[in-house]
């Protein structure tokens, strides 16, 4: 629930978000030290608490569920508790669901485009998709995830720590985009956050693939006052270009 922004010479925060990422619900028994149907209340606690207070708006981070399709239903009903709009963005788990469901997963979401930006007090707000190249997220039959395995297998060649099959990468159309809208906000005099579900920093095996590239996008960026992402439970700090990435 960070004060993400503040005003020069000013004592309050000029925005409050809240934020919550990971809850992974799905009506099945724990294993691996998670504990699937504990996503619900626990995300209900959390909006709970958020209704208690005066933001600007919410973001949900990614992960909603694990699978099964029926887990939409119950998390629907646990995001229309808040008072406040939540904004999403989409993570590896969310496309845990049947073939024939996964191009149905954004809209369930509450996600009409799958990366997107918005300005609210004149701050841009940037929601990525680090689902957009990745094994998972379309049919196993399609191009896309025979692309997204070849990529997976570049990686793997080049041993790096994130690739993983859980993880993904951010495609041309979308780092073309990203470059945009930097640009723009560049031009507009507006600082920038940045959402995503996987990180691009610090080092480790929960990054998106093509981090390195992603990063390469914000050197010389001096208007990005922060990014947060989810995926990493354990939670991570990293400063890279004067740039704070909190996980």
């Amino acid at each position: 629930m960070p004060d993400v922004v503040r005003g020069k010479g000013k004592t309050k925060p000029l925005m409050r978000i809240g934020m919550a990422a990971d809850a992974q619900y799905a009506d099945v028994e724990p294993a691996m030290n998670r504990y699937y149907r504990e996503g619900a209340p626990r995300l209900a606690d959390a909006i709970e608490e958020f209704n208690g207070l005066d933001l600007d708006f919410c973001v949900y981070l990614g992960d909603l569920i694990d699978r099964v399709w029926e887990s939409f239903d119950e998390m629907e009903s646990v995001m229309k508790m808040s008072r406040h709009s939540v904004y999403s963005v989409l993570g590896n788990h969310d496309f845990e669901v049947p073939d024939t469901r996964k191009s149905e997963v954004p809209k369930r979401m509450g996600i009409k485009n799958r990366y997107y930006s918005m300005v609210v007090k004149g701050i841009r707000f940037l929601f990525l998709d680090t689902t957009d190249v990745s094994i998972y997220a379309q049919p196993a039959e399609t191009e896309r995830t025979a692309t997204a395995k070849a990529e997976l297998s570049k990686w793997n060649a080049k041993k790096l720590q994130q690739a993983r099959p859980w993880n993904g990468a951010i495609g041309k159309a979308q780092l073309k985009w990203f470059a945009g809208e930097l640009e723009s906000a560049r031009r507009s005099g507006q600082k920038v956050i940045v959402f995503s579900h996987h990180p691009v920093a610090p080092k480790g095996g929960h990054l998106i693939w093509n981090a390195e590239e992603v990063l390469e996008q914000i050197e010389g960026c001096s208007n990005i006052a922060g990014w947060f992402c989810g995926h990493n439970h354990a939670g991570a700090f990293a400063e890279v270009e004067g740039v704070p990435f909190v996980t």
